[in-house]
């Protein structure tokens, strides 16, 4: 698996990346986001300018994702257009 880095673009093992969790940054869809890096320093120096602890990819864990998951900023409305 492959992750984007946010910081340098271009595609990076997932585990082998760096990730920020609890950051004020956003995701694609307006939820929860664990922006991914291809080194510490480069997530850490995100860390410190948007919030957020940094993660190796074997902290990652599926509670942490399924939290990820229920921070939504909007919801649909059915039917709406």
């Amino acid at each position: 698996e492959f992750v984007s880095d946010s910081a340098k673009g271009g595609w990076i093992p997932a585990q082998h990346a760096f990730y920020v969790s609890g950051s004020n940054s956003l995701g694609p869809m307006r939820a929860g986001n664990l922006p991914a890096f291809s080194s510490a320093e480069a997530a850490t120096q995100f860390a410190a300018a948007r919030g957020g602890k940094v993660l190796p990819a074997n902290q990652i864990s599926p509670p942490l994702l399924d939290a990820l998951n229920g921070k939504k900023r909007h919801a649909h409305v059915e039917g709406a257009v």
